[in-house]
């Protein structure tokens, strides 16, 4: 079974997880797993900065800002189920002192003045008033944000002199947002140096004994445990360790076995690692280096986007460079040049990189109706047989932004494919949208034939997608 059954799957896996609106709960108790320490009832949001940087010095906690948006389906995850979960709440009182950040207001109000009653707090964030966390939110633009788009949901961790440890953008489930709270103590390393084109240079600081084993295991175990401790390793946030094993990469034999192991850490988790893995865009191994940019495109962090943008102006390989710009998607989110060049190669001349660029802007879409118009435009451009309007679906289903659902509508009210339509219908549900009939058919037409044409996007793909690759291995899907 090829690559069309696998981006099927992926896709109705989307549509299945968001059937209901994507609108933020407050974090509710959960039983507590066997084994696990208990967690508190309800997590405890400070309302002030500096009362909560008092308390990070004082209890020697680190400051995790919680940075989240209404209407946003990976936000509304990660708050009923992430944040829900014992394991986690137990890790984040221990450990963590939480800053609430959000600029939307959920109809908390303060107690009236005279009154006995309780205020009455934000429902997102219990024991906050909706004034605090906008305050709070304000204060992280202006310490941690250069641009005025703010991806949500996303997490910064702090020291109490503000020093950022580690940070994280987009959603992150159960086990990813540990191996991030985990790795936030090996963060306090010496921080990469870069050259002028974001590159970082080597890094001669030592190993952490964690990190040291599973270095050793990279340079002497088997394939399977290679990759596994590769994976490993690049969650801990050692920075030192992460560039010790970019230099063992580079040493390797290339091969296929050495190929594996850049692919192996192609995963969000992965993310403390992205900015030393950059070093691997300089290989002289052309399907090598397609690697590199795949497995940082996975690793989704934006620390990645000067050396991706750098790569661009040297890079000859027409198959790279439309990886590149699929990986300025996740990697470039916030970053001007990022997004502009993925404005611009959407009107490329050259299909493959215009329909890179076009997926690439699907991340590119929140508070941003330039870039949403444009990708209208490029669907309505192209013709219903052209992998072009597949790549805008594919676009906005990327996007997690209930924003395009208005231009689904304008897409699905001129669209006379059927095909198209029931993607697009399938697309709308899952952002949240209500779609008036189902999908037509079922079975092997319909929805389900609809979803394998839209696997042509990946059919030619040198570098298959980890996300792709595992959920055809779970679900017993043939190559």
């Amino acid at each position: 079974m090829n690559h069309r059954l696998s981006l099927c799957c992926a896709f109705l896996s989307l549509a299945l997880s968001a059937q209901e609106p994507p609108v933020a709960r407050p974090v509710a108790p959960v039983a507590t797993p066997p084994g696990v320490r208990a967690a508190p009832a309800t997590l405890q949001f400070e309302r002030d900065i500096t009362k909560a940087t008092d308390d990070a010095r004082s209890s020697k906690r680190l400051l995790l800002w919680v940075i989240m948006k209404d209407g946003e389906i990976g936000c509304s995850r990660m708050l009923q189920t992430v944040y829900a979960d014992a394991e986690v709440r137990a890790r984040l009182t221990t450990s963590f002192v939480l800053l609430p950040c959000s600029t939307y207001d959920h109809g908390s109000a303060p107690a009236p003045e005279g009154s006995t009653e309780p205020p009455t707090y934000c429902s997102q964030f219990v024991g906050v008033l909706c004034p605090e966390h906008q305050a709070i939110e304000r204060e992280m633009r202006k310490r941690y944000e250069e641009t005025v788009q703010v991806v949500a949901p996303q997490h910064i961790i702090t020291d109490a002199d503000g020093k950022v440890l580690a940070r994280h953008r987009y959603e992150l489930k159960k086990k990813e947002f540990l191996a991030f709270l985990d790795g936030a103590s090996g963060a306090t390393s010496n921080p990469v140096s870069t050259d002028a084109n974001g590159i970082p240079t080597p890094d001669k600081n030592p190993a952490t004994s964690r990190s040291a084993a599973l270095l050793e295991t990279i340079q002497r175990a088997n394939e399977e445990e290679r990759c596994k401790a590769a994976s490993e390793l690049c969650t801990l946030g050692d920075k030192a360790a992460n560039t010790e094993f970019v230099t063992i990469l580079e040493k390797l034999p290339i091969d296929q076995r050495s190929r594996r192991v850049i692919r192996a850490v192609g995963e969000p988790s992965c993310a403390p690692a992205a900015l030393e893995f950059t070093r691997l865009f300089a290989m002289k191994d052309t399907l090598s280096r397609n690697c590199a940019v795949v497995s940082v495109e996975e690793m989704a962090d934006s620390v990645a986007a000067p050396a991706l943008l750098a790569l661009w102006k040297t890079e000859r390989d027409d198959e790279i460079r439309k990886d590149i710009l699929r990986a300025l998607g996740p990697c470039g989110v916030g970053v001007d040049a990022a997004r502009e060049l993925l404005m611009k190669e959407a009107k490329s001349s050259t299909e493959l990189l215009r329909v890179g660029a076009c997926i690439g802007l699907g991340h590119h879409t929140a508070g941003r109706p330039d870039v949403r118009k444009l990708l209208l435009s490029r669907y309505e451009a192209a013709d219903a047989r052209s992998t072009q309007r597949l790549a805008v679906i594919y676009a906005w289903s990327l996007s997690r932004n209930s924003e395009v659902i208005e231009d689904i509508d304008v897409a699905l009210e001129k669209e006379t494919n059927g095909e198209l339509k029931d993607l697009l219908n399938v697309v709308k549900r899952a952002l949240g949208g209500t779609v008036e009939a189902p999908p037509r058919g079922r079975g092997r037409g319909g929805e389900f034939a609809a979803w394998r044409a839209l696997g042509t996007l990946l059919d030619k793909d040198r570098v298959e997608r980890n996300a792709i690759k595992n959920l055809r291995a779970r679900r017993g899907l043939g190559g």
